[in-house]
This record gives structure tokens, C-alpha cells and sequence, in this order.
């Protein structure tokens, strides 16, 4: 089966573990950042949606990267 959708995964999904991410998104440039909360309650980038070239390069919107912007 294949789906053609923008949603991540998670969002389609459910989780093997049987557990709910908590996840958010935010305005960050011209884009939106989705974020999840990590074991250690830190928000961590998912993934960045952005018409923007340029905020693919920062650094803070990266995957993986640890969100320390203001909530």
C-alpha cells in the first residue's frame, strides 16, 4: 500500500510501543517546525517546513537539533 501524504509518519501511523509522542509545531522564519519532547523533556526538531531556502541552512531547524527558541 502505498500513501501520498505530507503528515509524518507518527501522525499516520500509530506508535509500535503504544505510546503518543507529544509533539507541537512553531513558526520559525517563514516556515513551520515541528518538535517533539524527548526522554529528558527537551523539545527536539522533527522537521522543518519552510518556501525558504535559506531556513534549511540554520542550524536551530535542523532534525535532531534541540529547540531552545522561546515557547
Amino acid at each position: 500500500m502505498i500513501l501520498y501524504t505530507p503528515l509524518p509518519p507518527e501522525s499516520v501511523f500509530p506508535s509500535e510501543t503504544g505510546e503518543n509522542m507529544e509533539m507541537k509545531t512553531v513558526e520559525a522564519g517563514s516556515g513551520v517546525v515541528t518538535l517533539y519532547r524527548n526522554e529528558q523533556k527537551q523539545w527536539v526538531v522533527h522537521a522543518l517546513q519552510s518556501s525558504d531556502p535559506q531556513d534549511y541552512l540554520h542550524s536551530a531547524c535542523q532534525p535532531g537539533a534541540i529547540w531552545n527558541q522561546s515557547e
